[in-house]
């Protein structure tokens, strides 16, 4: 993103998709289950569906929105959520997804972690593996850029 503007505003460095916040969770929900598939394995998902936060560039919530799904598989052994980070790895691409880091998180426990972009959907998408607990997962967070809501709608509410 770039510099602040004026009234505290952060200047955008992309044009902002234009969806009300209704179609935007449900793009999101929609990503999100592509993501699961792409995962490729049978395990149990987390349920909780999309949030909606304000955007940096609106500080006063006029029309613009980020969208945040975090949810999570578990219910499977190590093996099996590895399987499903090499699918999602080498399925991610094919996507139109681009992976900027797959490596160790910057942690103490170093987990396995994949970032990577969507610029076409203007999405980040963090897959982290938590593979030393005695219940393993992997912890998938979404997050939009910011989005704008359509000409006479706001995201006042939604919060």
């Amino acid at each position: 993103m770039g510099a602040e503007g004026e009234g505290g505003k952060r200047e955008l460095d992309y044009e902002p998709h234009v969806i009300s916040v209704e179609d935007a969770r449900s793009q999101a929900r929609g990503v999100s289950s592509r993501i699961f598939d792409m995962m490729g394995v049978d395990a149990k998902a987390t349920q909780p569906g999309p949030g909606i936060s304000t955007c940096s560039a609106d500080p006063n919530k006029e029309r613009m929105y980020v969208v945040r799904h975090p949810w999570a598989i578990y219910g499977v052994s190590n093996s099996v959520l590895k399987e499903a980070m090499d699918n999602l790895r080498n399925s991610l691409p094919g996507d139109g997804w681009t992976i900027v880091k797959d490596g160790r998180e910057e942690s103490k426990d170093r987990q396995p972690v994949i970032h990577a972009e969507n610029d076409e959907l203007q999405y980040t998408l963090i897959a982290s593996w938590a593979q030393g607990r005695e219940k393993p997962q992997i912890s998938v967070t979404l997050t939009s850029a910011c989005i704008k809501t359509p000409e006479g709608e706001n995201p006042q509410g939604e919060y």
